[in-house]
């Protein structure tokens, strides 16, 4: 009997003992639910420009958060004036080097493929780097229902502003390799709030209001233009034409042709402005800035006039003097040596291209003497 009735008095102890716990400070989402979403990649390929510096923005693509705007809170006691929003980004790989794009130092992550790191990106107001596990600071505050401050400051309920778009970005951080980057790599991003006991108690407790991530894969392509030497076979004319300098004999055309090319698609503007974005299911096409592409020819030996495109010939026995090789562009204008030029009307499915010039024997001198005139000279190309 002694025994029943111990036991029976323990269970109303704990029976009694249950509501107090609830009464743990608690808040949540009153109005609707958190935002959690997947957002599919929306390319399946990619090609970098061999010649992109680091820090170049590759692709971003953009969640547009449909729920944005005013969040109602409830807590179970008063809260504090303002929510403290922080986010992080959940199961990524390692971070990347500090000194390979100083400006995104500690929020940068591997993707599995050398040479291109991940960043998650919060837009509101501003647009701040999300680091792993990092706390950083939105225009998220706690709004006073129907115009009462004091309600917020006193009450168990407030609003808070949640950001508009979330934006994930793949950003080169050194030589590029080749391979497949997975969804789940690149992690998912998380935004919490964060709200503490009025009464100055370190009590608190965080709201998850959106968690994003992402699904698909990208596979990285390592891809160049293909060039080849150019020999150009200059007319074998007699010297009797030339008769002072600044004189020329006639032009022959030549061209330097680029195939199988990776495309010119085009880029992400700097600080990934014109994200790809995906809103209720539909995707908004990004504002993309053209590729350069630029060809540079530097004379093997000094040239005679740089400016007006003139290579000096070969030294070697029974060469020509008085006389050197000029480069001239489509439309016969000097080309200058040692200089950029862009190549224009790069178009995202170029996969060839022609660079036309043209090269003619150009009098330097009073006197000429004949003999072997050959001259040699190097082009590269600079694709960004």
């Amino acid at each position: 009997m002694n025994v029943r009735k111990v036991l029976s008095l323990l269970a109303v102890l704990l029976v009694c003992g249950a509501p107090q716990l609830a009464q743990a400070f608690e808040c949540r989402i009153t109005d609707g639910a958190a935002t959690t979403a997947t957002m599919a990649l929306q390319i399946s390929s990619l090609t970098v420009p061999r010649d992109a510096p680091n820090g170049t923005y590759l692709y971003t693509q953009a969640f547009q958060n449909a729920d944005a705007g005013i969040q109602r809170i409830g807590c179970t006691d008063a809260i504090e004036s303002e929510g403290e929003g922080y986010g992080y980004v959940a199961g990524v790989l390692g971070s990347v080097s500090s000194s390979a794009v100083p400006a995104m130092a500690g929020k940068i992550y591997e993707t599995g493929v050398p040479g291109i790191g991940v960043v998650w990106q919060v837009t509101s107001d501003t647009s701040l780097n999300v680091g792993k596990g990092t706390y950083f600071y939105l225009p998220i505050k706690c709004l006073p229902s129907n115009n009462l401050r004091a309600e917020c400051y006193t009450g168990r309920s407030g609003s808070v502003r949640v950001p508009t778009t979330f934006r994930v970005a793949l950003v080169k951080t050194g030589p590029v390799g080749i391979g497949l980057i997975q969804a789940s790599a690149l992690g998912r991003a998380i935004l919490r709030i964060r709200f503490s006991y009025l009464s100055g108690s370190t009590s608190s407790n965080e709201v998850d209001v959106v968690t994003l991530g992402l699904t698909g894969s990208i596979r990285v392509v390592s891809k160049t233009c293909t060039t080849s030497d150019v020999s150009v076979p200059l007319d074998r004319s007699k010297i009797m034409p030339l008769k002072g300098a600044g004189m020329s004999l006639p032009a022959v055309n030549f061209e330097i042709r680029l195939t199988n090319c990776p495309g010119f698609p085009g880029s992400i503007s700097s600080g990934g402005g014109g994200a790809l974005s995906s809103q209720n299911g539909g995707v908004i096409g990004p504002s993309r800035s053209p590729n350069t592409l630029k060809i540079r020819i530097d004379p093997m030996a000094a040239a005679i006039d740089a400016s007006k495109g003139v290579l000096s010939l070969t030294a070697e026995k029974r060469a020509a003097t008085g006389v050197g090789v000029q480069l001239l562009d489509e439309s016969g204008q000097p080309w200058i040596l040692s200089k950029e030029v862009g190549v224009p009307n790069l178009e995202a499915n170029t996969v060839s291209l022609t660079i036309k010039l043209s090269a003619r024997y150009l009098q330097t001198a009073a006197k000429v003497t004949p003999g072997l005139a050959n001259a040699v000279a190097t082009y590269t190309l600079n694709y960004q």
